[in-house]
């Protein structure tokens, strides 16, 4: 429902499509496969069929189809924003699409893309719920209780590749954004803790000092110390955050500024002015 009409309409290049869609045809192939083979069971054996043994047939294909599908979320997410900032036919697709589409009206746009990634938490849920109303000698119980061990580890390894993919990217930005020289110490942020440990992002915000209203920080916590910084440069970023917020309305004729959502409410790594927000040391 996607791919065609954008490829007609001239909305998006093949070469986009593909960076957009990935292997959503194949994996789309591999979910009819399963569920007709479900069907067919059902139709011939009835209550004797087993589903176990079916999952258990098709969840290592799945493996490898999330597995390919996540490896290039990430440059399907970059082409999906790219394209919604820089083409209004694009967003008037989406808009159009969401409409239309059931299931997806109230979603945020780049959440689409997550749809794939969403059905393998539900996988374990329903294999279980299946398996709690098997009874132990039944046929098939082995085998359900192998599916949902397979289930469980699908989601855990598509989850731990999530988050590690995830931290990636911020100790990327990081690294690009954050100016340590105030500490006369080069910070590798994607690297080893002093106790021989991956150094993970555990959770970040915006916190003001308590004799300043005005001294916004930019704080970080980390599994081996606390980041404080702030905006190494407020008035060229807030310049070129108005100018980044800044269209031109045909219709009015004019340029039309309209900010964002209240800075402190924000996630900077994900924001519209990520790449313009440069901060620095607060302290050491």
């Amino acid at each position: 429902t996607y791919i065609k009409p954008m490829s007609e309409t001239n909305i998006l290049s093949s070469s986009h499509i593909d960076a957009l869609f990935l292997n959503w045809p194949s994996l789309t192939r591999t979910h009819e496969k399963l569920a007709n083979k479900l069907i067919n069971a059902l139709k011939n054996d009835g209550e004797d069929m087993s589903i176990g043994k079916i999952l258990c047939e098709f969840i290592p294909q799945l493996v490898t189809e999330y597995e390919i599908y996540f490896r290039f979320h990430p440059t399907a997410m970059k082409c999906f924003r790219e394209h919604l900032k820089i083409s209004s036919k694009f967003r008037a697709f989406m808009q159009k699409t969401k409409q239309e589409s059931y299931g997806i009206g109230t979603m945020g746009d780049a959440n689409i893309l997550t749809l794939p990634l969403q059905r393998i938490a539900k996988y374990p849920f329903m294999i279980y719920q299946i398996l709690k109303n098997t009874a132990n000698n039944h046929h098939d119980y082995i085998e359900l209780h192998n599916s949902l061990k397979e289930a469980n580890e699908l989601r855990e390894t598509i989850n731990n590749a999530i988050d590690e993919e995830i931290n990636r990217a911020k100790f990327e930005w990081l690294q690009k954004h954050v100016d340590c020289t105030k500490i006369n110490e080069t910070i590798i942020f994607n690297s080893l803790t002093n106790f021989g440990e991956q150094r993970k992002l555990l959770h970040y915000s915006h916190i003001r000092m308590t004799k300043s209203t005005n001294h916004l920080l930019y704080a970080m916590l980390f599994n081996d110390f606390l980041l404080l910084t702030r905006i190494k440069r407020p008035l060229i970023t807030k310049v070129l955050q108005i100018i980044n917020q800044t269209r031109y309305n045909y219709r009015q004729h004019q340029y039309i500024y309209k900010p964002s959502m209240a800075q402190t409410n924000k996630d900077w790594f994900d924001s519209p002015e990520a790449n313009h927000l440069y901060l620095v040391v607060h302290k050491k």
